[in-house]
C-alpha cells in the first residue's frame, strides 16, 4: 500500500470515527433528556443520587413486606395450614 492508500484509508477511518462519535453524542443526549423527563436529573450526579434514594427505598419496601408476610403467617399460618 503506498502512502496516499493510507491516506485515504486513514482518512476514510477519521470520517467513520466522527459519524460514530456523532452517533454516541445524539444517543447520549436521547439518554440525558429521558433522564431529565423520567427522573428530573439533568447530569450524572443527580442520576447517581436517584438510584441511591431508589434503593434505600426499595430496601424499606422489602422489609415492610417481610414484616408483613411474617405477620401474616403468625396470624393465619395455623388456619392456613389446616385441612378438613
Amino acid at each position: 500500500m503506498n502512502s496516499m492508500e493510507k491516506l485515504t484509508e486513514w482518512q476514510k477511518r477519521l470520517e467513520e470515527m466522527k459519524a460514530e462519535r456523532e452517533r454516541a453524542k445524539g444517543a447520549m443526549e436521547q439518554l440525558m433528556e429521558r433522564l431529565k423527563k423520567d427522573f428530573g436529573c439533568t447530569d450524572l450526579s443527580q442520576a447517581y443520587d436517584k438510584i441511591v434514594e431508589m434503593e434505600k427505598r426499595i430496601a424499606e419496601m422489602e422489609a415492610a413486606l417481610a414484616e408483613s408476610v411474617k405477620a401474616f403467617s403468625e396470624k393465619y399460618g395455623p388456619l392456613l395450614s389446616q385441612t378438613d
